[in-house]
């Protein structure tokens, strides 16, 4: 309970701290166009990084963002790490009331959807696993790096105009970061617990975690400044609670694989999915797109 409690809190935070950094990420943009330029194709934000820092929108989300942190670090502790990044998908429902129009039935059908999906995950990943498998951690590592690379890849290309598109595909690459977050909080938190502050500041885990926290950092502010806040969350909420869901069975509980086990999550899979594609399609998303393009030109 105290996981689930946790991650909900976390999720209305982190919805809360999006809002004011997408608006503030944003406005730094499209105010500094020729700054920006010379980094178009790859991180724009990293060019008007000295507006935001100066952005009071932007700071106040960002200690929002520390707080919501810190109750994501508590429920990772308590929690699997595939219900608490799955819980996170929580920000889409969040952020309906943070909307200027107002929610249609679609959006509210999948939210409900997805409010389905994430009991049904919770009953069918009820344990926590004591002691995480080190040794699949590289490979996890490397493999989620690699699909963050593709995605930017594919980002580079967007033409500009569709800067809703561009903000799904590095929303998408910031989830999976944050997923490799989530890795490092739990891993780091069994260090403290079995050596104390001493033990963490030996491990390379401590590194990664500052990495990937840097890293998602980075991406996300600038999924920020080029889609929509409900486009860029919705491609957050998928990219991360798979990810997670992925490195938590091979790196966490690799014994549990089985036709049984992967066939529960394919069906939380299924609703999950569902859920998100009417989050997505709806008019409410469309509207925003639009007006995020209308921006951009």
């Amino acid at each position: 309970m105290t996981a689930v409690v946790g991650s909900l809190a976390a999720a209305l935070l982190f919805a809360v701290s999006a809002a004011l950094q997408q608006r503030a990420a944003g406005d730094a943009l499209r105010s500094a166009p020729v700054e920006a330029q010379r980094r178009r194709r790859w991180l724009p934000v990293v060019a008007v990084f000295g507006r935001l820092v100066r952005d009071r929108r932007w700071l106040l989300g960002w200690a929002v963002n520390v707080a919501g942190f810190g109750l994501h670090a508590v429920a990772l502790h308590f929690g699997s790490i595939t219900v608490v990044q799955a819980l996170l998908l929580a920000q889409l429902m969040f952020a309906q009331l943070l909307l200027r129009r107002r929610p249609g039935w679609q959006d509210w059908a999948g939210t409900l959807t997805v409010s389905g999906g994430l009991g049904l995950l919770l009953l069918v990943r009820r344990t926590v696993p004591a002691d995480p498998q080190r040794v699949h951690v590289p490979l996890a590592v490397f493999v989620v790096a690699a699909g963050i690379v593709g995605l930017l890849g594919l980002a580079r290309v967007v033409p500009r105009s569709l800067g809703w598109l561009r903000g799904a595909v590095v929303g998408g690459a910031a989830g999976m970061c944050f997923s490799l977050t989530a890795v490092f909080v739990v891993l780091a938190g069994a260090d403290l617990a079995r050596g104390g502050v001493a033990a963490l500041a030996t491990d390379w885990v401590l590194a990664g975690l500052a990495a990937s926290t840097v890293a998602g950092t980075v991406l996300v502010q600038d999924a920020f400044a080029a889609g929509p806040l409900p486009i860029v969350l919705t491609a957050m909420s998928i990219a991360d609670p798979v990810s997670s869901a992925a490195i938590d069975l091979l790196v966490f509980d690799p014994q549990t694989l089985g036709v049984l086990t992967l066939s529960a999550y394919a069906g939380v899979g299924v609703v999950l999915t569902i859920g998100v594609v009417l989050l997505v399609s709806s008019p409410t998303r469309k509207a925003e797109a639009r007006v995020a393009a209308a921006a951009a030109r």
